[in-house]
């Protein structure tokens, strides 16, 4: 285990030599230092400093050797009959801390293990990546194979099961029968996870039609409709003296159209042309100004965070200024990757569990609308990406976070709000989608294979 440390550190050392500047290099140094000496040093579960000062505090010497032997007395006593089995334990405080270190530090030895395999297979270069499968297979050989042949070799050998050897195999083929059948044939619920944002299922982005110097806006979180209040108005002097041109010209044609008429019928034609030409220009820049009066164009809450600094300025056609949002009738875009998409189109149920993130102890259930077939790259908010916190991994040469490094699916789903509920528009929550019931060990290869795609390209 400590090789596997050092091997960490240095993985880091000459990841950052080649690329990184000595005080980036130093940095990573110091953190990952510290986080393997509270990983190792610090954790009773490992046999280093703190299993001792653990072992002299409950006053049980030679704690993991004697875990160990009592978990075997267990399992020669209860399961094999062996009545003379030796009992490393003599006290119930014993018996307690045996069965809990026991079984605690064997899950986390293994745990870590993979943990720093899976660390080295991110950090370590080309040219040693082959450490990576040699460590794997290290841990194969000792954690399973090598274990298991002694097992065979005494259940078969050994003189201890001389009288009961025949109730020690058959109640061991028992065990292995019955896990089997339990992990491969007993049907479990299955779930997978994904990470969404909440946001109004209708919405309105507001933007002038004309270019304008912003003379008065309506505070943000204003309710408003279609009726009014005006949500920002604006000039623009250039189209205001255009507006006035067109109607000096249009007068002016009226007249010479007048007098036409009188002389002569085809320059009269000629000018009712002109004139329809102008009364278009009028009408065109008339709805330009009318523009400059922006109303929602729903009922809804009006939104702009920067509203209050737009005064005097000045706004390019087309400027995304604030959203109309009804905030009663919100909807989750979730995310997807597309292996997990695969699954979810394949056996997703349409009810789904959902819970605001940090704040696990309310729970709200929905309901899956649509899921786009199409793989998409921008993401719905930087909420979802790497760089704010979520699941998704980002391309790091885009500046805004939203673009994904790999093309993902979204998920549409409406949830169930109570009065009491109040979610935020911009919330992130984590969305439980149930799946269609499958074994342990067909959930254990899905997801085993599906973290060997991602961690290892294969």
């Amino acid at each position: 285990m400590a090789e596997l440390a050092a091997a960490s550190v240095a993985a880091v050392i000459w990841a950052n030599t080649s690329t990184g500047t000595p005080h980036i290099i130093a940095y990573n140094v110091i953190f990952v230092a510290s986080v393997s000496t509270v990983l190792f040093n610090g954790n009773p579960l490992l046999r280093f400093d703190a299993y001792y000062v653990l072992a002299d505090l409950i006053e049980i010497p030679n704690l993991g050797q004697r875990a160990r032997q009592y978990l075997t007395y267990l399992g020669k006593r209860y399961v094999w009959g062996l009545k003379r089995a030796w009992n490393p334990a003599f006290t119930a405080g014993e018996r307690f801390w045996f069965v809990f270190y026991g079984t605690t530090s064997f899950v986390y030895r293994v745990y870590i293990s993979i943990r720093i395999l899976l660390f080295l297979n991110n950090r370590l270069p080309k040219p040693l990546f082959i450490l990576v499968p040699i460590l794997a297979f290290s841990g194969i050989v000792g954690w399973l194979l090598v274990p298991v042949g002694r097992f065979l070799h005494y259940l078969a050998t050994s003189e201890e099961l001389s009288r009961k050897r025949f109730r020690a195999i058959t109640s061991t083929v028992v065990l292995v029968a019955a896990l089997v059948a339990g992990l491969g044939v007993l049907q479990v619920p299955d779930y997978c996870r994904v990470e969404g944002i909440v946001e109004p299922a209708k919405l309105s982005i507001i933007h002038p039609e004309a270019d304008g110097f912003v003379i008065g806006s309506l505070p943000s979180q204003t309710k408003v409709s279609p009726d009014g209040p005006v949500l920002v108005e604006a000039v623009n002097p250039a189209l205001e003296a255009e507006r006035r041109s067109l109607a000096a010209q249009r007068q002016a044609l009226e007249v010479r159209r007048r007098l036409a008429v009188m002389e002569e019928v085809a320059a009269a034609q000629i000018l009712d042309e002109q004139l329809a030409a102008i009364c278009e220009k009028i009408i065109r820049v008339h709805q330009q100004l009318s523009s400059l009066r922006l109303a929602a164009p729903a009922p809804g809450v009006w939104v702009s965070p920067e509203i209050e600094y737009t005064s005097g300025k000045y706004i390019r056609r087309g400027e995304d200024i604030g959203v109309v949002a009804d905030l009663n009738d919100l909807m989750i875009r979730a995310t997807a990757g597309q292996n997990t998409a695969a699954v979810i189109i394949e056996q997703a149920k349409r009810s789904v569990a959902i819970r605001a993130n940090g704040r696990p102890e309310r729970t709200v259930t929905g309901t899956i609308e649509k899921i786009f077939p199409a793989g998409q790259e921008q993401l719905p908010s930087q909420a979802l990406g790497y760089a704010v916190g979520g699941s998704m991994p980002v391309d790091l040469r885009d500046p805004q976070g939203t673009k994904a490094a790999e093309m993902f699916f979204e998920i549409r789903i409406r949830p169930h709000l109570a009065e009491s509920d109040r979610w935020l528009t911009g919330q992130r929550v984590i969305v439980r989608i149930t799946l269609r019931p499958k074994s342990l060990a067909a959930q254990a290869y899905h997801y085993g294979h599906q973290l060997f795609q991602r961690r290892f390209h294969i």
